[in-house]
């Protein structure tokens, strides 16, 4: 636990130091002041797409489903190199913050309130997934005992976000997907050596197959699904609006677009070696804390604590900025009449409250939830079903326009 402490202390005191060099206010809060560049930005989107669903979900799918697993990442990147291409230029001069601005130039204020309802709703549940996965890893200090362990990490990753947003994702970004990597090869040398691999028969090629496990009905809602929910992502969007210029939204898409992909396919190969190590474990989305109990000396397992940890800390706080962002800007703010109470709603200490509403009801969600992908998947299918029409014709629209006036 004491390895746990120290490490949020770090990433609270490299927030920290940033805010005493800068003046803060709201919009370093929602969009770091528009200040990201081409590292910080990408960094930041790794560290988002690697939380709990890209981590402990895939390499859960890797145990279960194969290299079939990367079909979780491979509609995201292509999502992610659609939107460098064509779109990133129009989001970017929206000069918004959160993805509702984006519907609000076409549609107006009316629909954008609306969209901004269902994406919060369908965005609680995303945060729910990363506390899932959180809390898995911390009831593991406690026993396994799992409300004690879902409402610490939530403790740990709600300190510096509430306090900070924006700021203390892009500024820890590098660090978790750093803590994150050196997990990953840990894991992986550990059981290497531990498994006959001219066993795994995997390890061959890379192939992709239907089967009765993963079908191509299956296949065909998941590549939808998560291909519109990173093209039209509102966390991938919130990177965006923060970033420095239109340059550096372009490059950094792409970059992390890469990264993505290689640190996928690392983590699919160690739920597939997984298998033939662990044999049949109950629930795949622990097959990571598995093999971290049962390879690893005892001297290191307190440090991959820290490591693992990390992996979701990495999104949840991204998303619990998105979510207050919806919440009070996109949401109250629209609703609400009087001059006086709209003030409020902006100010920083009404926005850390709303913070704190959304992330106890996430908590509720997640003491509820499956499992991390089957909490993902609600999210996604209710974003894709409903908000995407708007979004696709929003950027259709603002990029005719564009032509046209130019």
């Amino acid at each position: 636990m004491i390895y746990v402490i120290f490490y949020f202390v770090l990433l609270f005191l490299v927030v920290f130091l940033y805010v005493l060099r800068n003046k803060f206010s709201l919009s370093h809060y929602f969009v770091f002041n528009r200040s990201g560049g081409i590292f910080e930005v990408s960094m930041s989107i790794v560290a988002l797409v690697f939380g709990a669903s890209s981590v402990f979900g895939l390499a859960g799918w890797g145990y279960k489903f194969g290299w079939n697993a990367l079909w979780w990442i491979i509609p995201g990147v292509l999502g992610l190199l659609v939107l460098s291409a064509f779109f990133s230029k129009a989001i970017y001069e929206v000069k918004g913050i959160t993805i509702s601005d984006v519907v609000e130039k076409v549609f107006g204020v009316e629909v954008k309130v609306l969209v901004s309802v269902i994406l919060f709703i369908a965005w609680l549940s995303v945060l729910a997934g990363q506390i899932i996965a959180g809390g898995n890893i911390a009831s593991y200090l406690f026993g396994g005992n799992k409300i004690v362990g879902y409402v610490v990490f939530t403790v740990l990753f709600a300190g510096y976000t509430v306090l900070y947003g924006q700021v203390g994702t892009m500024r820890t970004g590098f660090l978790q997907v750093l803590l994150m990597v050196i997990a990953i090869f840990v894991l992986l040398f550990a059981i290497l050596g531990k498994v006959r691999l001219e066993e795994v028969r995997e390890l061959g090629s890379i192939t992709f197959s239907f089967d009765d496990k993963f079908t191509f009905d299956f296949w065909f809602s998941l590549f939808i699904a998560v291909f519109l929910s990173y093209l039209f992502g509102p966390d991938i969007y919130s990177r965006i609006f923060s970033s420095n210029s239109e340059r550096t939204v372009r490059f950094s898409l792409v970059i992390s677009s890469i990264l993505i992909l290689i640190i996928a396919t690392l983590i699919v190969l160690l739920g597939i070696v997984s298998k033939y190590y662990l044999g049949n474990i109950a629930n795949p989305d622990k097959v990571i804390l598995e093999i971290s109990l049962s390879s690893l000396p005892e001297w290191i397992k307190p440090l991959m604590i820290v490591f693992l940890v990390s992996i979701p800390l990495s999104g949840a706080d991204i998303i619990l900025v998105t979510v207050t962002a919806l919440l009070v800007k996109d949401i109250l703010f629209n609703i609400v009449k009087n001059e006086k109470v709209k003030e409020r709603l902006l100010s920083l200490l009404f926005v850390r409250t709303f913070s704190i509403v959304s992330i106890a009801i996430s908590l509720i969600v997640a003491l509820y939830g499956e499992d991390i992908i089957s909490t993902l998947m609600v999210a996604y299918k209710i974003f894709s079903n409903t908000i995407t029409p708007f979004i696709l014709a929003s950027l259709i629209f603002i990029n005719i326009k564009e032509k046209i006036s130019f």
